[in-house]
């Protein structure tokens, strides 16, 4: 969700300079939130235990669009859409349900799993594909034998070398994945 459809280091960017004065480029933002703690007195868990149980923070997460244009064109197309998160269901299931509704995404389904864990969903649901921004997870849910593909961000560019396994794509968007996606029955 975050960092495919979503742009969550934007918003983490606005509000560290907003309630801490920090001002970093959302590409400067990794997810250890290594960046705090080494250049400024700020405690790495700062945004998960501030902003990730905010539900406002959730709920004004800007879209990336052309990545909601190509999921609508699938569903167009007949697959089915699931979204499945590392987002916490406590915390944000319904501002994330609201969320897709306003962005006018067709989901079929609407799924939270621990992170490291999100492989048993899509096996659980028969998913063949998935869209993720962290390479560690993408790399997990390959090993399972599972499409993944990389949604490009700075964050995770320094692993594209590592791809050792063929079900492991870097995509710029979504639809650069066009052809594998017309080729599948359902994503």
């Amino acid at each position: 969700m975050d960092g495919v459809l979503a742009r969550c280091h934007d918003a983490i960017a606005y509000r560290l300079k907003t309630d801490l004065g920090i001002e970093l480029h959302p590409d400067e933002i990794d997810y250890g939130f290594d960046i705090m703690s080494d250049r400024f007195d700020v405690d790495r868990s700062w945004v998960p235990k501030n902003l990730f149980t905010d539900d406002w923070f959730w709920a004004t997460l800007k879209p990336y669009e052309e990545n909601i244009l190509a999921l609508r064109r699938w569903a167009d197309e007949g697959h089915e859409i699931h979204v499945v998160t590392g987002r916490s269901a406590d915390a944000a299931k319904i501002v994330t349900k609201k969320w897709l509704e306003r962005q006018e995404v067709p989901v079929r389904g609407l799924h939270f799993a621990r992170i490291m864990s999100k492989h048993k969903v899509l096996l659980q649901n028969e998913i063949p594909v998935m869209f993720e921004d962290m390479f560690f997870e993408a790399n997990k849910i390959a090993a399972f034998g599972i499409k993944s593909f990389i949604v490009r961000r700075n964050h995770n560019i320094a692993y594209e070398q590592r791809i050792t396994n063929p079900l492991v794509t870097y995509v710029t968007e979504l639809m650069d994945a066009d052809d594998y996606i017309n080729d599948r029955i359902s994503v």
